[in-house]
């Protein structure tokens, strides 16, 4: 009776680990969905007159297929509108905003927002 109960603890326990892995699993893809939504809103805000965005729906596609809300979404665009308003030029004076948004995306503070927004 003793191995039977035994058994039986560790099939619910392997079940709960592995519920538990695959939960781990979607928020980290969550997690990474939020903050390619914040590079493409750091790109488009850096140059929104270019005709590039006009048919470019990146930041909504991962939206449509991200777990996180509205209200997510709109805190990682504000911090990307602040990004964007910060001045990156090369020595040639030339535009960066790709290695801007891209430090952006790589950046402690938004892994922090973001790790607080998704759970």
């Amino acid at each position: 009776m003793k191995k039977l109960t035994f058994f039986f603890f560790a099939i619910i326990l392997l079940f709960v680990a592995g519920f538990t892995i695959k939960e781990r699993r979607k928020s980290n893809e969550d997690r990474e969905k939020l903050k390619r939504v914040a590079f493409c809103s750091c790109l488009y805000k850096s140059n929104p007159k270019s005709d590039f965005w006009e048919n470019e729906g990146s930041a909504a596609g991962y939206f449509e297929t991200g777990n996180f809300g509205i209200d997510a979404m709109e805190t990682i665009d504000s911090m990307a509108l602040e990004i964007s308003k910060k001045k990156y030029s090369s020595k040639l004076d030339k535009r960066l905003d790709i290695m801007k948004c891209m430090d952006f995306y790589n950046s402690k503070e938004l892994e922090d927002k973001v790790k607080m927004l998704v759970k």
